[in-house]
């Protein structure tokens, strides 16, 4: 075994190599060789360090995580990816699984069967991961009605120092073609609080919409006359007889409000002759692209194009223009070839 204070051998500095092997290794000053100072193996100057890592742990059973020598005979596990990823988890399996059934629109099937979806969960060191769709669904709903005591008593507390709150609401229509009243509470500066989607099952008059305004506050000990400061809404009929029947302040969009100055603007009267003209209106296309217009007009569910419904007209000043842009719109709308061109 070779001396290893031979003045040939010399020792890396920290500062030239980084490595946790270094400590174990001399290095030879003319052909860059590598020798351990235990057992005094040489090592070519090719090899990587983690050859010598490999020689540390297999050999010496010295663990490169913790510099330590093991006890003789004992392996160095392999790190597992539950290892990997076993670090603190900010949320709780309750939160995971909401966020993977709301957020990501996984179902409660899914989220139960699937096995990626599984070890991932797992892999987090989350206990108690639901196995079955019962069971997800139920791990969801419980979790819903526990944020939503925590938002009851958030509010009641604010109510308590003698804050105000203002909404948004606003009626969406999901895939399924079921309507909602979706309901968002403002306390101020960026803080929002969803209070939740009110369903609409039939017709929804503005008499009917403040009932279930009222109902969806009163779950949260909220009412709209002595808590609410003010109301936002869109332009929709029902919403401003909505807002008149309110005791709130109610405010309209102003996307919308400016989407009616631009219709008050532009349009003046009744008449379908320019209608017609732009319905004569052809855009050369290639045989290809006949095609493609062909296969949209035969797809179910493609947006038609829009144009004016026959109970107005363009200013004349505005005509040719507004002509112009929709005859170019038109023409990238029917032509995937040309559209592509546009979009590259």
């Amino acid at each position: 075994m070779d001396d290893n204070n031979d003045p040939t051998w010399i020792p890396v500095t920290c500062h030239k190599r980084k490595s946790f092997a270094w400590n174990h290794f001399l290095q030879h000053k003319d052909n860059g060789k590598s020798k351990c100072k235990m057992c005094a193996k040489q090592f070519s100057a090719k090899v990587s360090t983690s050859v010598l890592l490999f020689h540390l742990n297999n050999i010496h059973n010295i663990v490169k995580e913790r510099g330590e020598q093991k006890a003789e005979g004992q392996r160095v596990q392999q790190s597992l990816i539950t290892k990997v990823f076993a670090k603190k988890n900010k949320i709780s399996i309750e939160m995971a699984v909401c966020k993977l059934a709301c957020v990501d629109r996984i179902t409660f099937s899914a989220i139960a069967s699937s096995e990626e979806i599984q070890l991932g969960l797992a892999a987090r060191s989350f206990d108690n991961i639901p196995k079955t769709r019962k069971a997800v669904k139920k791990m969801v709903m419980d979790f819903a009605k526990e944020k939503k005591q925590e938002t009851k008593e958030e509010l009641l507390s604010l109510l308590a120092k003698g804050q105000r709150f203002s909404l948004t609401l606003d009626e969406v229509t999901s895939t399924r073609n079921r309507r909602y009243l979706t309901i968002n509470l403002h306390l101020g500066g960026e803080e929002i609080r969803c209070l939740g989607k009110v369903r609409i099952s039939d017709s929804m008059p503005a008499k009917r919409a403040v009932t279930l305004l009222n109902n969806a506050l009163a779950r949260f000990g909220l009412n709209e006359k002595d808590h609410i400061v003010s109301i936002t809404t869109d332009g929709a009929s029902v919403m401003r007889k909505m807002g008149r029947l309110l005791d709130s302040e109610h405010c309209e969009r102003h996307a919308h409000g400016v989407h009616l100055a631009v219709c008050d603007v532009l349009y003046q009267g009744a008449s379908e002759t320019d209608t017609k003209e732009e319905e004569k209106e052809e855009v050369a296309l290639t045989p290809g692209e006949e095609q493609d217009e062909r296969d949209e007009e035969d797809s179910p569910g493609m947006l038609e194009e829009v144009v004016t419904d026959g109970q107005s007209y363009f200013i004349a000043e505005y005509n040719e223009v507004i002509k112009k842009e929709r005859k170019i719109a038109r023409f990238f709308r029917k032509s995937l070839v040309s559209n592509d061109k546009l979009q590259d």
